[in-house]
């Protein structure tokens, strides 16, 4: 669980609660997951980023899951869009990056 994702997760789309958000790998690609209302939070985060898909394609997304949350082939990649989708603020994204250690 990453803590500072779920705040800034839940900061963004503050529609859905959410307890616990992580970056999660399923052996091929990575994608987000958000607990307990996954499909819910996707669905709420789609209404209000609507650029979502378009950016995801920058950003080598492989697919997107049913559930609406792209999915990447790497963690960075994961990450880099969802800096670009919400426009963070670079002190955020290098604690972001931190936080999950990605390089």
């Amino acid at each position: 669980m990453s803590f500072f994702l779920t705040q800034i997760l839940a900061r963004h789309v503050p529609d859905v609660p959410i307890e616990y958000a992580d970056v999660w790998f399923t052996g091929l690609v990575y994608y987000i997951r958000v607990q307990p209302h996954h499909t819910l939070f996707w669905r709420a985060f789609a209404e209000r980023y609507p650029h979502y898909r378009r950016a995801a394609f920058r950003y080598y997304a492989v697919r997107e899951l049913a559930l609406g949350c792209p999915e990447f082939p790497t963690k960075s990649d994961a990450i880099k869009w969802l800096v670009d989708v919400l426009k963070l603020k670079e002190s955020e994204w290098r604690l972001l990056r931190l936080s999950l250690a990605v390089r």
